[in-house]
């Protein structure tokens, strides 16, 4: 049996590599803190960053389930990005535009699955007493990257359109 190994760069391995690492810091929680059975989860935060409601240690499954369909499904959209990226132009005139689409997805897959691992590790802390509120700054940090990262991900589409353009 032959192993299908994807042909990509290295700086596409690096992505991968780092949405591996997001993907671990959210599934974490599940497999060291799993034995708490009076643990406290909070659900829901303020503007501030404090807690506004709690939930049972179930809620802590909540963001790992989400992030793995998300993961599976941002991969599946990569490999098969050549199908939903511009249909009607020509194969040969979209070739770096598939690439450039592929590369997008991943980042995309990498910022929200960071994200994801982001609040589910805040939410172990406080579930666990170690720190009293999420810090609100690297929310916004991380969503001004995935709009900054998408509008220049969307500029350079719309360059090699424009370069490629019949």
């Amino acid at each position: 049996m032959k192993l299908f190994i994807p042909n990509r760069s290295l700086y596409d391995w690096g992505i991968e590599l780092l949405c591996a690492i997001a993907l671990t810091c959210v599934i974490y929680p599940l497999f060291f803190y799993i034995d708490f059975s009076d643990i406290k989860w909070p659900v829901h935060y303020n503007l501030n960053g404090d807690v506004n409601s709690w939930g049972t240690r179930l809620n802590m499954w909540f963001l790992p389930i989400m992030s793995l369909l998300m993961y599976g499904g941002f991969t599946l959209l990569e490999k098969r990005s050549s199908e939903f990226n511009y249909p009607f132009m020509e194969v040969v005139k979209t070739e770096k535009i598939n690439k450039i689409g592929e590369r997008g997805v991943r980042w995309l897959k990498f910022f929200i699955i960071g994200l994801f691992g982001y609040l589910n590790l805040s939410s172990l802390w406080i579930a666990t007493d170690q720190i009293s509120m999420l810090n609100v700054s690297y929310l916004f940090i991380i969503l001004g990257m995935m709009v900054l990262s998408g509008i220049i991900w969307l500029g350079i589409i719309y360059y090699y359109q424009y370069q490629n353009r019949v």
